[in-house]
């Protein structure tokens, strides 16, 4: 061991006549008096040039002529090719050596140091004739190095059905780089599951690649698990270790949501930091609660109270306004003249958290719900929610026919505005060119409502499935944690249908020679192919029952193909301290017109660290709007 360790042991022994007999512990202390050691960034740049600091320690009885050596390597070089450094250390001494390190090669590489003392005598060196007694030690240690530039990514994903033994579909799969990506960082997959929810449950933790570290965000890893076990609950899917698994992220989500409550039982996104609690966070909480009641313990005292100050501020005529921060771009977009939109969201809420509220129904009057697929879609699935309820309570009253009603005329509305083609049914919203959530909200809202109000049609929900499959990211999850939520969620619902195509056997090629034999019994097996640096191949089904497949390909570029119109980024280096040992950079950002929560990503240089305590002093400044800051290994979210 490299510091003073203590060994302590003891023997024991069984004996037909004498027993058992057990001595008293001893113990033995160690220590190696010549060693070297040193520490590594979690990943380093290409091209990018880092201190590579490697720690001489010496405690023999004298002092001691040291070389280091730093075994070279393609892989990476080092500032003047000097790769050896001499020194020389006192007894009970200990000096820092620095090498200028420059990696070449993308991946995983191995640093690989050498330490010696001198073996008698060793006149070059300058020393004299003393003899000294031969120490050395080596480590080796890796470090991922990273293509340079901004990482992107692109997925192409399928939803493919096969209802004759004797047929076979085909698809093109073209998953590759852009010409103008950075040479060598291109890393192609292609995977293929029997079940829509095979992406969802080997990536639990993982869905969406944004922090969470706030009220809303926390969601993300808290309501998938939910609907997984409400799924494995209707098929009768047996897996002891994933229901344990999502039974507990469950149980943490809840108790990390609680964080974010506030003393009246509403919720916000920084909870107690926030001025006000929040009526759509408190909304979307209340119904993850309330869909987690079948699986956890979940305090009805805070629940109930989370619905008295829902209710409290309700208007008179039903409709509910909007009360503290709200991180949705669909229900922003229609608030500022017309409160149905954040109504029908509450209302859906409330009836998944079995509250009665039907107050808020004449707030939705189809004549005040405006003609856009997002409104259409929330308040449908509304309608058909509460429909759906009194039917299953055994109600069969004229009112439950009306809100069947009213609910089918509003989906006959939203179909108007639906786009066909290819087999996929989807919605676009007007005059918004990145409103790529909440076409994705909209798709999931009306899959939910189609199931309630028209099962029938099933080839329009799984032409609605095929649209939402095609816009997951690799993990299985979507943008952000609602349209995550929602289209999961819709998701679920359709793979719980009894009717589906059933799957019997399926087998997928590629023209690469991959085949995989899909069956009930691996369904949900996510069969996997990687380290290809691109994927261009047809893929063909056969057999009876549906697959999902999927390529996808990141890849870095040196600008970002994408601008956002609305943000404005600028980014300056001040200069350095003399000594080189801090720096400080200069981020200003900017947003024209009204956002959501923005978030800014910073990736560190190799080898630096934020300073905590400027950044919360940021946070306590009350003109600054930094609500939270985040540090993942080398990736500072703000």
């Amino acid at each position: 061991p490299d510091t003073i360790t203590e060994w302590i042991g003891s023997a024991y022994c069984i004996s037909p006549v004498s027993g058992y007999g057990e001595s008293q512990p001893n113990s033995i202390n160690v220590f190696v008096p010549f060693f070297i050691d040193y520490s590594l960034p979690y990943s380093i740049k290409r091209g990018e040039t880092f201190e590579f600091k490697v720690s001489v320690f010496s405690y023999v009885d004298e002092a001691s002529p040291i070389k280091l050596i730093l075994e070279p390597s393609v892989d990476f070089a080092v500032d003047d090719e000097e790769y050896e450094k001499d020194l020389w250390l006192n007894s009970n001494e200990h000096e820092v050596v620095i090498f200028n390190v420059t990696a070449t090669t993308i991946g995983s590489i191995e640093l690989i140091t050498y330490a010696m003392t001198s073996i008698g005598n060793e006149p070059e060196w300058g020393y004299g004739n003393s003899t000294i007694t031969y120490h050395s030690d080596a480590v080796k240690k890796s470090v991922i190095v990273e293509p340079e530039g901004i990482s992107e990514e692109y997925t192409q994903s399928e939803f493919m059905c096969v209802q004759e033994s004797d047929t076979t579909m085909v698809r093109l799969f073209a998953c590759e780089a852009p010409q103008n990506s950075v040479a060598d960082s291109s890393r192609a997959s292609f995977s293929v599951t029997g079940d829509l929810m095979g992406p969802v449950l080997n990536n639990l933790e993982s869905l969406i690649r944004f922090p969470t570290g706030c009220g809303e965000q926390n969601m993300a890893k808290f309501v998938p698990n939910i609907h997984v076990l409400s799924y494995f609950k209707s098929t009768k899917f047996n897996d002891n270790t994933l229901k344990t698994k999502c039974i507990e992220h469950i149980r943490e989500g809840y108790q990390r949501e609680l964080k974010y409550k506030h003393s009246d039982g509403s919720f916000s996104a920084f909870g107690s930091s926030d001025a006000s609690g929040s009526l759509w966070l408190t909304a979307f909480v209340l119904k993850s609660f309330g869909q987690a009641l079948p699986y956890i313990f979940v305090d009805k005292k805070i629940m109930n109270k989370s619905v008295r100050w829902i209710k409290s501020k309700q208007l008179e005529n039903g409709c509910f306004p909007e009360v503290g921060s709200m991180f949705n771009q669909g229900l922003q977009g229609g608030l500022q003249d017309n409160p149905t939109l954040l109504t029908a969201y509450v209302l859906i809420a409330l009836l998944e958290a079995d509250q009665d509220e039907e107050e808020a129904l004449p707030c939705l009057n189809p004549q005040h719900i405006p003609n856009t697929p997002y409104a259409l879609a929330l308040a449908s699935y509304a309608w058909l929610l509460s429909y759906k309820r009194e039917k299953d309570a055994g109600n069969s009253s004229e009112d439950g026919i009306e809100k069947l009603l009213v609910g089918q005329e509003l989906l006959d509305k939203l179909m108007q505005l639906s786009h066909v083609n290819t087999g996929m049914v989807w919605w676009q919203q007007q005059n918004c060119s990145e409103c790529n959530t909440v076409d994705v909200e909209t798709a999931g809202y009306a899959m939910m409502a189609l199931i309630i109000g028209s099962p029938e049609e099933m080839s329009t929900i799984r032409g609605i499935a095929r649209w939402l499959v095609k816009h997951r990211n690799p993990n299985g999850g979507f943008y952000s944690t609602q349209d995550t939520v929602v289209a999961l969620e819709a998701l679920t619902k359709l793979a719980m249908l009894s009717d589906e195509i059933p799957l019997k056997q399926v087998q997928v090629k590629t023209q690469l020679q991959h085949t995989w034999n899909i069956t009930e019994e691996n369904r949900l097996v996510t069969h996997l192919k990687e380290g290809m640096t691109s994927f261009l191949s047809d893929v063909s089904i056969s057999g009876e029952g549906c697959v999902l497949a999927q390529c996808s390909v990141r890849y870095n570029v040196l600008e970002a193909s994408e601008r956002s119109s609305g943000f404005s980024l600028e980014i300056k280096g001040l200069p350095a301290e003399e000594s080189c040992e801090s720096r400080e950079l200069l981020v200003c950002v900017s947003f024209e017109g009204i956002s959501n929560m923005a978030v800014v990503e910073m990736h560190l240089p190799s080898g630096f660290a934020p300073v905590a305590e400027k950044l919360d002093y940021l946070m306590n400044d009350v003109y600054f709007a930094l609500m939270k800051w985040e540090l993942d290994k080398n990736k500072l979210h703000l």
